[in-house]
């Protein structure tokens, strides 16, 4: 039963000798079988150890099927958990979401009951306002249906844009609330050039720290006994802003019991005089004040009534109305009707009356167009009225309706209607009409020209150059001053100092912001300190660190019109390193500085990527266009095209279109767009395999920054992502950053430039070009704001920083536009506002006090000014 296999068993040595020792047959085949069957017991044995390993595997196999069944129902039990973690997620979110709708609605809940509460108010004050006599009922009852039309005009368009009231029909009574506003007939795009351009530059802030008790204890001592301190009235008046020198005068009042104009009154004289009396009083006793000097004076000054009155709004029509009464113990009307006449007392009569319409872009562009060729008709082929259409249209309708009126009356006909106008001088209600059309296109402009006529010629007509400089000067005084630099190349600032002297000059002086800023001794101690050999860098530091970048860019003026030089080459060829190329900076006005930026970023070898972002991608549609304008000027090329020639891929598609598409600052917020631009982000990232860049690309460039801020808000309701950390997980490289440096500068860009500059002085060595751009950049913007956040971020302050990584005359410079920006107080930033309602005419004294809260003179888009009364406004942000 030997097999093959075990033949090739070697026999053993005991074995073999036993079977020699078997010589006969019948042994042998004994011996054979003997071994046979121990080989088959063997076997046997074999079978039973091979089929004890089968039942081994068997169990074995079971055992480990059982545990796969055990595994799997665990890892079904974990999906069936993970699946109501799920559901519970979402049902939590859908309950975010509805809380957060509730909230939204309790905000306009409360916020259409306070405007409620607040229209019942201003009915009762109309109640009380009938009392008054006859002319007054007549004006409160004006002023009511006004006031009642507004309010169903300003809650109607809340309930569209997102609001849940419908308002009954005020004829029937029923509510309809299927009722739609109507599509507007043209693009935003076509109306916006027509907007109004808010006024940038007053000339005086606010002291950050301000103490009336202190200022009022000074003037009393500058006034008390014989003689009087006019430095000192000089420093505390015209150093402080109007609301300030208000609180200096009650506390004044209240310490002393005395007026303090009054004793200012009658410790001073002449030009001086009215100058400090115009700057203490109240807005609307400022202009009451000038109004009646205009009517009652030595001579009637109707430009001056005119100049006045324009760009006011109702509410301070009528606080100026109930400041002339109380104050002179006259209606101004009856004042205006005995001293004019004529077409020019209508059209007066009807800037004090009539409700301007509001200065928004939701007019129609066709009744433009076809006012303007009634105007055409009517000035050029002497058809209908003309008096009354003038008088109509220019105090009636909103400066942006207007401007669309001009231009199109200028496409009509080849002659400015400027012109036409200036050709009957000896006419009051035409050269009326002219003024309106000016102030229209431009209040600087028109300002400048009034402050050059008050001083042209032999002599000077204060009374005109203290109107316009005490009323202007924190509306747009250095505008004015920049408008005034183009149409004489010479400083305003320079002129006034030439044609006043005294006390007088000085606080005209005072009026343009800085107690110190005078662009000719500047531009002569820049001058001195880089004349002969050696430079006076402290003489440089002394002048570039106290000064803002609009005041520095008067001094550049005064500079090349004093020494027929640039300053900007002289201190290229005077200084070097850092310290030149933060002295450059500081001269250059903001978007030359930026423009030269972008150009050495695109230029030569390589790409600084790091300044093409944060230039590009920190920028609203305004900034990109005057960015866009200062380069094109100065390079003579497009800067677009450099971009796209020095970057690629979607990264030169982003920087392409945010220089091309010039975003729409005017945007206003539409939950219902930002929503579905939300979703469509989502849809191109989360939501898909890979990534639609365009998308990104497109809502992040296009829509202005308030509206992206609702889009990022919807979105983090969408994704479980918030929109910075989807556009790091779904994009990289440049494109990534540029992304992120957008959705940064939208939520917070305080936070933005304080990380700029962090890195741009964190680690061995200073990345300087990246320093000087932020501090600079935002110098007078918001850089003491970047410096608390700096610290929270950091816990070390900005100017630490500076110490430890910079030296010399740099860091001594990059110290001072520190310092300085924790001693001023920003500019505040005007927001462009829907109408406000109109407030109710007030009695007498209330009106006057009201009126402490407005602006000394009015423009296309006054800014709001912090309210310390009663008054009441309402007004709708967008």
């Amino acid at each position: 039963m030997a097999n093959d296999g075990m033949s090739a068993v070697p026999i053993s040595s005991v074995l073999e000798a036993d079977l020699f020792q078997s010589s006969t047959p019948a042994a042998l085949v004994a011996k054979f079988g003997s071994i046979t069957s121990v080989v088959a017991s063997q076997q046997d044995a074999i079978d039973m150890l091979l089929q004890n390993q089968q039942r081994i595997n068997e169990q074995r196999a079971a055992v480990v099927a059982s545990d796969k069944l055990s595994m799997e129902e665990q890892f079904r039990l974990f999906e069936e958990k993970i699946d109501e973690q799920d559901e519970a997620l979402r049902s939590i979110r859908q309950q975010q979401d509805h809380i957060l709708r509730l909230m939204s609605i309790s905000e306009k809940v409360s916020e259409q009951d306070r405007n409620i509460r607040q229209y019942c108010e201003m009915q009762r004050n109309f109640l009380q306002a009938l009392t008054q006599p006859i002319g007054m009922q007549a004006e409160a009852m004006r002023a009511m249906q006004v006031n009642q039309s507004l309010m169903l005009q300003s809650i109607t368009k809340l309930q569209q844009e997102g609001g849940f009231v419908a308002l009954p029909n005020q004829r029937t009574g029923r509510v309809d609330h299927r009722k739609q506003l109507e599509r507007p007939k043209y693009t935003q795009e076509e109306l916006l050039k027509y907007r109004d351009n808010a006024p940038r530059l007053g000339g005086l802030l606010p002291i950050a720290a301000h103490d009336p008790d202190a200022d009022a204890k000074a003037i009393r001592k500058a006034v008390k006994g014989l003689g009087t301190n006019d430095r000192m009235l000089v420093t505390i008046i015209g150093s402080r802003s109007r609301a300030q020198r208000q609180s200096t005068a009650q506390a004044y009042d209240l310490n002393y019991q005395r007026s303090m104009l009054a004793d200012i009154k009658d410790d001073t004289s002449g030009n001086f005089k009215i100058l400090l009396e115009s700057l203490i009083h109240a807005p609307a006793e400022h202009d009451a004040f000038w109004l009646h000097r205009s009517l009652k004076g030595m001579s009637v000054n109707d430009r001056a009534v005119v100049e006045i009155l324009l760009g006011k709004s109702q509410q301070e029509l009528l606080a100026i109305k109930a400041a002339y009464q109380t104050d002179y113990s006259s209606a101004l009307e009856a004042d205006i009707t005995s001293v004019f006449s004529g077409d020019f007392q209508h059209f007066v009569l009807a800037m004090l009356t009539t409700t301007r319409e509001p200065s928004t872009l939701n007019f129609d562009l066709d009744a433009a167009k076809a006012d303007a060729a009634s105007l055409y008709q009517a000035l050029e082929k002497g058809k209908g009225s003309l008096a009354t259409l003038l008088t109509s249209l220019f105090t009636a309708k909103s400066f942006p309706y207007l401007r669309a009126v001009l231009e199109h009356y200028t496409k009509i006909d080849d002659v400015d209607i400027e012109r036409i106008l200036e050709k009957d001088k000896s006419s009051r209600f035409k050269h009326a009409v002219l003024t309106v059309v000016k102030y229209t296109r431009g209040p600087s402009v028109l300002f400048a020209e009034r402050l050059q006529d008050s001083m042209a010629g032999a002599g000077t007509r204060d009374l005109a150059l203290i109107r316009i400089m005490s009323q202007r000067s924190e509306i747009d005084l250095l505008d004015i001053a920049e408008e005034y630099f183009k149409l004489h190349q010479r400083t305003l600032a320079s002129k006034i100092r030439a044609d006043t002297s005294g006390q007088y000059r000085n606080l005209l002086m005072q009026l343009f912001g800085d107690q110190t800023f005078n662009p000719e001794k500047d531009a002569r101690a820049l001058h001195s300190a880089m004349r002969g050999l050696g430079t006076s860098e402290s003489g440089i530091n002394k002048v570039l660190g106290s000064r803002s970048l609009s005041q520095l860019q008067s001094v550049r003026q005064t500079y090349s019109v004093m020494y027929k030089k640039d300053l900007v080459e002289d201190l290229r060829s005077e200084l070097s390193g850092d310290y030149r190329d933060l002295a450059i900076a500081l001269v250059q006005s903001p978007d030359e500085f930026a423009a030269n930026e972008v150009r050495r970023a695109v230029k030569g070898l390589g790409t600084d990527n790091g300044a093409l972002v944060e230039i590009l991608c920190s920028r609203d549609g305004t900034g990109m266009k005057q960015l866009k304008a200062a380069y094109e000027r100065i390079f003579q090329r497009r800067m677009v095209d450099d971009v796209r020639a020095d970057t690629s891929g979607d990264y030169s598609s982003l920087l392409c279109a945010l220089i091309d598409i010039e975003r729409d600052d005017m945007e206003p917020v539409n939950d219902t767009k930002a929503r579905e631009e939300a979703a469509r982000l989502f849809k191109a990232g989360e939501d898909m395999l890979g990534t639609d860049e365009y998308a990104f690309i497109d809502v992040l460039c296009r829509h202005s920054f308030a509206m992206l801020r609702a889009i990022f808000e919807h979105y983090s309701k969408l994704c479980d992502y918030d929109i910075e950390k989807s556009i790091r997980r779904e994009t990289s490289f440049n494109f990534k950053t540029s992304l992120v440096t957008i959705v940064k500068v939208v939520r917070d860009p305080q936070e933005y430039f304080a990380e700029r500059l962090y890195a741009a002085m964190k680690g061995p060595g200073t990345r300087d070009r990246n320093l000087i751009r932020a501090l600079v950049t935002r110098m007078d913007v918001d850089l003491k704001e970047i410096n608390d956040v700096f610290f929270k971020l950091t816990k070390t302050t900005l100017e630490t920083m500076i110490q430890g990584d910079t030296s010399g005359n740099f860091q001594k410079l990059l110290l001072s536009i520190v310092e300085r920006s924790k001693r001023t107080q920003r500019q505040p930033v005007r927001q462009v506002s829907a109408p406000a309602i109109v407030a109710a005419p007030l009695p007498a004294a209330a009106a006057a006090t009201a009126a402490t809260a407005g602006t000394a003179g009015g423009g296309p888009m006054p800014a709001a000014t912090p309210v310390a009364t009663t008054t009441i406004t309402t007004t709708t942000t967008t």
